[in-house]
């Protein structure tokens, strides 16, 4: 049976001791997906899972957190874990929020997801599938304290992932299916096809377009850069309004952007997102930091304390990365190129970035660009390189601003990077 917000407070109650502070957030999560393969057809499966997330601060101004999963349960497993944990942390004056959550329902009536299978298999007849799935994930958040603070935030959004018969994936999650399938219709003419022009196939280092896809993958991983949570140093801090970037670069964690990836209305820890600027005109502002950190540090909390699984612990992460946009067009800036690439796909992402140095070493695919011109022969290639130095060699931003949902929520154009080494090319 579904543990309600009103039970949840009932037992925070039943168990809060004399000048202690307790607040739990519980976490249900509930996946429909229909799966189909060449062999087999179409199989349906359901799972549930269920959290929670325990903190409890004593009378000794000691911190302690639990986290608990399962069906049943999972608060007083959590309970006690945090009691355990809760001689580590000591801060002087921590409170919990005391705000008021007035989070907004935004879960959408369940979709027929038989039907939307086989729509999917028509659309992408023409990549030779030999499997699809498509997923219904809704996940509800419940939050309560002991001082009275509670709140609720429901939403829903798909996943689905399109494998062809050369092994090619296709992968969204968001709300918006019918763009990400017209987008997939659209690719049709770029496949196939063959350039009477040959490319120099050498290696070299110059410039390189990242398409948005590629670049979201980059400003991901740079992301996590940007946070700081309980008793950890953020790897930015040190840079702390320094230039990192050119004058025209401004990336800002945006919350309140429609995005097609929904985020919940509050973290974990009952704070709701805020807008925050991390670079402005090209120099490191501020980051994304959860209440304990901003606690130690005499900042606010932004309210970015997620599970990105319910099965893993929290950890403080972006909700939505915005990268502004420049003025000039895509293919103006190709034309600018005598010799360079544009990467229109990362590959092998799990071995291709190093967290702790920002060294990168990534297969990506893509285009060359010879004399202003795309060379229209897919080639793929090896490009290496820092995080950091990669962001300081931005030289140019397009107008062509796309909301990617692929590997976390960013909204941003093509970049173009000067500086990258290039490997040689395999056609």
């Amino acid at each position: 049976m579904e543990t309600t917000i009103a039970n949840l407070s009932n037992q925070i109650n039943g168990l809060l001791k004399k000048n202690q502070q307790i607040e739990a957030t519980l976490l249900l999560q509930n996946n429909e997906s229909c799966i189909w393969n060449i062999n087999q057809g179409i199989i349906t499966k359901v799972k549930q899972f269920e959290g929670s997330v325990v903190r409890i601060v004593n009378n000794e101004n000691e911190i302690g957190s639990g986290y608990s999963i399962g069906n049943e349960n999972s608060f007083e497993q959590a309970y006690h874990l945090a009691n355990l944990s809760a001689q580590k942390i000591k801060l002087n004056q921590f409170l919990l929020t005391r705000d008021i959550l007035d989070a907004p329902n935004t879960v959408s009536t369940k979709p027929d997801l038989n039907n939307i299978i086989q729509k999917i298999l028509d659309k992408v007849s023409f990549l030779n599938p030999i499997s699809a799935s498509i997923s219904w994930n809704k996940e509800k958040r419940n939050y309560t304290n002991s001082f009275n603070v509670e709140g609720i935030t429901e939403y829903g959004y798909y996943t689905c992932v399109i494998n062809s018969s050369d092994n090619q994936y296709k992968t969204y999650i968001g709300t918006d299916l019918d763009n990400f399938l017209l987008e997939i219709e659209n690719s049709k003419t770029e496949i196939h096809q063959v350039s009477t022009v040959s490319a120099n196939k050498s290696a070299f280092t110059g410039p390189v377009i990242f398409e948005p896809l590629p670049f979201s993958i980059i400003l991901s991983y740079l992301g996590s850069w940007f946070c700081i949570q309980d008793g950890l140093t953020g790897k930015l801090e040190e840079k702390l309004h320094q230039k990192i970037a050119p004058d025209f670069l401004t990336l800002e964690e945006n919350p309140y952007y429609e995005h097609p990836f929904p985020i919940p209305a509050f973290d974990i820890e009952g704070i709701k997102p805020q807008k925050v600027a991390l670079i402005k005109e090209g120099v490191l502002q501020s980051f994304l930091i959860d209440q304990q950190a901003a606690k130690e540090r005499g900042y606010t909390s932004t309210g970015n304390k997620q599970l990105s699984n319910i099965k893993t612990p929290s950890k403080v992460s972006p909700n939505i990365l915005v990268l502004s946009s420049g003025e000039k067009s895509k293919d103006s800036l190709i034309k600018e190129i005598q010799r360079g690439f544009i990467i229109k796909e990362i590959q092998q992402l799990s071995s291709g970035f190093d967290f702790y140095t920002g060294n990168f070493n990534l297969l990506v695919e893509g285009n060359p660009i010879e004399n202003g011109e795309i060379i229209k022969v897919k080639a793929k290639t090896i490009i290496r390189g820092n995080i950091l130095s990669l962001l300081n060699d931005i030289c140019n931003v397009s107008d062509d601003t796309k909301e990617i949902t692929f590997f976390g929520r960013v909204v941003c154009p093509s970049v173009m990077v000067d500086g990258i080494n290039v490997g040689g090319y395999q056609l």
